[in-house]
C-alpha cells in the first residue's frame, strides 16, 4: 500500500529569490494578485496552493 505524500510546508513558504530576466508572473499588490511584468530584482517566491502557480512579491 502506498503512503501518502508528506505535507511539504516549505514549498509554501516565502523564500527570497532575485529575478535576472524579465519575466510575466503573478504578483501580490496592495489590490491582490495580478498578472504583471516583473523586472530583475529581488523578490520573495512562493507556491500558491489555491492557483497552483508561483507567486511573487517585493521585497523592501
Amino acid at each position: 500500500m502506498d503512503a501518502p505524500p508528506a505535507n511539504d510546508s516549505a514549498r509554501h513558504e516565502w523564500i527570497p529569490c532575485i529575478i535576472w530576466l524579465p519575466r510575466l508572473a503573478l504578483i501580490i499588490t496592495t489590490h491582490g494578485i495580478a498578472t504583471r511584468l516583473l523586472l530583475p530584482g529581488a523578490y520573495y517566491v512562493r507556491w500558491s496552493r489555491s492557483l497552483g502557480r508561483k507567486i511573487y512579491r517585493r521585497r523592501h
